[in-house]
């Protein structure tokens, strides 16, 4: 990784003099507790059901393709159609 590259990286990613730190700072968050988060004192807002390793029904279904760019077009079509169809 070039050192323009990685200095790109750490802006993007807010890895600044204060790390974490610079995250959490926003408005946005005023109030909530970084520590529970970490101690896992929040319940989470969906739990999905997980019948086993390869359990795949939480996860879209996509279509086969050769092209994975088309694939994502064909994806994005459909959903879009699921979402808006009251439109």
């Amino acid at each position: 990784m070039s050192e323009k590259r990685a200095c790109l990286y750490c802006d993007r990613f807010v890895i600044l003099q204060q790390g974490a730190e610079n995250v959490k700072r926003p408005k946005w968050f005023k109030g909530f507790d970084f520590d529970a988060l970490l101690r896992g004192q929040y319940t989470p807002p969906v739990v999905p059901k997980v019948f086993g390793a390869g359990d795949t029904q939480n996860y879209d279904n996509y279509p086969e393709s050769e092209d994975p760019s088309q694939a994502q077009v064909i994806v994005e079509e459909e959903t879009n159609k699921r979402i808006f169809k009251d439109f």
